[in-house]
């Protein structure tokens, strides 16, 4: 009877595990992908201001009134800058104001697809921003030379709109590029910033070699997944799927305790209720047996 018992015991923590971990998993997953909605939001609202805006540049954008009305359109939609954009990153603000964004090298190739780009680049004193590219306006202003025209956005306040705090600044939320490079981040309290997620992965977690090429081949193909890793003394779930943007991932990273507090409330009610009657049914034995002897 007790190895009975015991079994039955196995099955059933073994049952609640599994359905814990599934129905938590697929919330984690519900709430990632109304977060990769508002990521694709953003990046289809900013790239169609530059398409709005292709046809007024076009005419004439050497014009006083090009200026004001780009440092008009900044105060109304908030983004941090706009920029007549060279193929090798050089620019110039409405404003005339110089400098380089530091992109990544292969720019021009991605400028000559006439595709629109949206890229991450930190300048010198500033908080990290992405930039939103639109190459389908060329010409000259203020005497410089322009192959597209971009505005970008600081990463922070990107990543706010994206993340809804579902858990209370517990959670960290990257996007990455395939190889595992974080383009932007919103960590957890406490946390540290991240140059390359794979390589934290493969450092500091529990996962197998085997299970990080996994995970590596899932990045490529811009699959979706969840599994459930040890980073340094904390559990957690990790979350990713593609995002449609460019070859970009979204993956959370969630402890496990959060998630499941709830949860594991509900599990204690329950264990404790189950040996509330178990214990009180066997005292009611042993008085009846007592009572018979």
């Amino acid at each position: 009877v007790i190895a009975f018992f015991v079994c039955l015991s196995v099955q059933y923590l073994s049952f609640v595990s599994k359905t814990v971990y599934e129905e938590s998993t697929a919330h984690l997953d519900e709430i990632l992908h109304k977060s990769n909605n508002m990521l694709s939001m953003i990046v289809k609202k900013n790239i169609s201001y530059l398409h709005l805006w292709n046809g007024f540049l076009s005419s004439d954008p050497d014009d006083a009134r090009t200026q004001a009305y780009l440092e008009s359109a900044q105060q109304q939609l908030g983004f941090a800058e706009f920029y007549f954009l060279s193929y090798d990153g050089n620019y110039i603000t409405p404003r005339g104001e110089t400098g380089y964004l530091g992109l990544q090298p292969n720019l021009d190739e991605l400028l000559s697809d006439q595709k629109d780009v949206v890229l991450n680049t930190a300048l010198p004193g500033q908080d990290p921003m992405l930039v939103f590219i639109c190459p389908e306006t060329k010409g000259i202003y203020r005497g410089f030379a322009y192959d597209a025209i971009a505005i970008s956005r600081y990463n922070d306040v990107v990543m706010k709109t994206v993340d809804d705090s579902a858990f209370g600044g517990a959670a960290s939320t990257y996007v990455i590029y395939p190889n595992g490079q974080v383009v932007i981040e919103n960590i957890a309290e406490g946390e540290e910033s991240v140059y390359n997620l794979l390589a934290v992965l493969r450092e500091y977690s529990d996962l197998t070699q085997a299970h990080i090429q996994d995970l590596a081949n899932d990045f490529e193909k811009g699959a979706g997944g969840n599994c459930e890793i040890t980073l340094g003394d904390t559990r957690y779930y990790l979350v990713y799927e593609s995002t449609g943007i460019q070859n970009w991932i979204l993956v959370g990273l969630v402890p496990v305790d959060v998630v499941n507090a709830g949860m594991n409330q509900l599990w204690l009610r329950t264990v404790q209720i189950i040996m509330g009657i178990a214990g009180g049914l066997a005292l009611m034995v042993i008085l009846l047996i007592v009572s018979r002897g």
